[in-house]
């Protein structure tokens, strides 16, 4: 006998499941009577009223936060209706145009939205600003981990479990568990469905949709500064953006997806690393050393323990015993293995023989 029942019913477990997909499934695929997420990004993508991704995605939010629906909208979901559980069809009918908005900036922001987490993320954003609890709920710390890390690392069965905790939480504020109910339920006109979307709910779950999906797809804050910091070093040596400040690299950089910044600055030290042979061949070896206990200063592991040390003679030496072409790879490498580390926070390299 089981002294210690397991408090939530198994039933329970996979209405909250339910919930979860069926309104995941028709706010990001949409059906006959809604549009799906990738449509409606694309409608707000190809606008001309917008300058870039985030005045698109703060107009979405505030358009679909004024969306109204009429009877037939719920009727046209069709299978929502038929949901194993007391909430109003008009409530129901909100949570899939939120989520429908959450999923547009999801794509507008570049993700895929086939993708269990990235499906996962966007229901989460149902629960605007309950949804950092909620994941904070099964152990998942994104203050500490970063959104980027969260949305790409997280395994299937943490994945499960916040889709549970996602479906609680949703019923909770349906008011099914008596709690305090944070989203306000929409009129509900003869019994029926008729009504619009509540707009501060509609706007938290926008916000947390953009913050959420966009830290994901922008450099972190070190990737940024190093990229300045770098660009702005190279710039000394002539050619390739050598009239550029450190705050113009800054700016450039803030305003790119982390795999343009990363690819930026591995064709900026190659190429002027191409410069370096054009010179001689001892200018080529003592920038690659120089660049090389450069790159290793931030302390981020660049692969092993040869490339990570921090004195230019090592990696002056080694270099002399290789070829162009070899050397001209290590940098590439470095640099990428550099900006992965400060995309992920990784940190606190250990010096080694020189590579």
């Amino acid at each position: 006998m089981n002294e210690h029942p397991d408090p939530t019913p198994v039933h329970e477990e996979n209405l909250a499941f339910q919930i979860v997909k069926t309104i995941g499934d028709f706010g990001i695929n949409g059906s006959h009577v809604l549009c799906s997420a990738k449509q409606l990004a694309n409608e707000y993508r190809n606008s001309k009223s917008y300058r870039n991704i985030d005045e698109c995605v703060d107009g979405l939010i505030n358009w679909q936060s004024s969306y109204a629906f009429g009877a037939g909208f719920v009727t046209g979901l069709g299978g929502i209706l038929t949901l194993p559980v007391t909430i109003p069809s008009g409530l129901l009918a909100a949570w899939v145009i939120q989520a429908r908005l959450a999923g547009a900036i999801a794509e507008l922001y570049g993700h895929d939205l086939s993708e269990d987490r990235v499906r996962t993320f966007v229901t989460l954003c149902l629960l605007g600003d309950g949804a950092i609890q909620a994941l904070k709920a099964v152990g998942v710390n994104v203050a500490r981990q970063g959104a980027k890390v969260a949305l790409e690392r997280l395994p299937g069965p943490i994945l499960i479990q916040i889709n549970k905790a996602i479906g609680f939480r949703l019923l909770t504020k349906a008011g099914e568990k008596g709690a305090i109910n944070i989203v306000k339920i929409i009129p509900i006109i003869g019994g029926v469905v008729s009504g619009s979307v509540d707009w501060t709910s509609t706007q938290a779950v926008g916000k947390i949709a953009k913050d959420m999906f966009r830290a994901a797809t922008v450099p972190t804050e070190k990737e940024i500064n190093i990229f300045a910091t770098e660009s702005t070093y190279l710039g000394h040596f002539g050619g390739f953006g050598v009239n550029s400040t450190f705050q113009d690299h800054l700016s450039w950089a803030g305003g790119q997806s982390p795999e343009n910044v990363r690819l930026n600055l591995i064709e900026k030290y190659t190429s002027q690393f191409d410069r370096q042979t054009q010179n001689d061949q001892d200018s080529a070896h003592r920038f690659y050393a120089d660049a090389s206990a450069r790159l290793a200063y931030y302390r981020i592991d660049l692969g092993n323990a040869g490339a990570n040390g921090r004195e230019a003679g090592p990696h002056y030496e080694w270099a002399a015993h290789q070829s162009v072409e070899t050397l001209r790879g290590q940098i590439a490498e470095k640099v990428r293995k550099l900006m992965e580390g400060a995309s992920s926070g990784e940190k606190h390299a250990k010096d080694g023989d020189a590579v």
